[in-house]
Parts: structure tokens; sequence; C-alpha cells
């Protein structure tokens, strides 16, 4: 594994994943009173991408902060740029299965 910097806007301008789902919904629920995407976090300068054959593929993450980060809803890290985790895989079809260790019911807290 890897890790590079990119622009916000760079980090823009990579394709989401194809199981990312309605960024515009997730961005309004995360970005509300007292969610995780609130107000600015060191924990969001860190995303990650798949590389197929050295190529960037897909995000696996961050794809809500990204949206955030564009319209201005969200400040960005301080330096302009995020890190950016490259993991390889071998198809679109193995970034789509990564994507899912991020964002799958089983991973999200529950209440007890």
């Amino acid at each position: 594994m890897a890790v590079i910097q990119m622009s916000l806007d760079e980090w823009a301008s990579v394709p989401d994943n194809p199981r990312q789902r309605n960024t515009e919904k997730r961005a309004k629920s995360a970005s509300s009173p007292g969610k995780h995407l609130e107000t600015y976090s060191k924990t969001h300068d860190i995303v990650t991408a798949a590389v197929k054959d050295g190529n960037i593929i897909c995000k696996l993450d961050g794809h809500t902060r990204s949206y955030l980060w564009q319209l201005g809803k969200l400040d960005g890290p301080p330096s302009g740029k995020v890190e950016v985790k490259l993991i390889d895989v071998s198809s679109i079809s193995e970034a789509k299965d990564l994507y899912d260790q991020y964002d799958s019911t089983p991973s999200t807290k529950k209440p007890s």
C-alpha cells in the first residue's frame, strides 16, 4: 500500500466507487448538527482509493467528505490536501467489494 497526497480538487476528480449511492442524501445527514461531518476533524485528512495497474480507478471512502468540500459546506484540511491510501486491486469488482469494508450495514454503529 502506498500513500500519496492530492489536492481536494484532485481528490474530487477521482471517480466514485460504483457502489456509492446517493452522496447528496448521505451528505445532508452526515453534516447535520451533532453528526460526524458537521465540522472539520483531522481524521478527515485521510482517504482511500483503489488502484489497478498503477492507475487510480475509484474512491473506496471519502465520497461524502469530498462532496461537502466541493460545496464549501465542510472545512477541508488546512493544507488543502488529503493523504490518499492506495490499495491495489485486480478489478473494479474487487474495488466494489473493498468499498463494503468501509460502508456496510454490519460496520455501522448501532445504539444498544
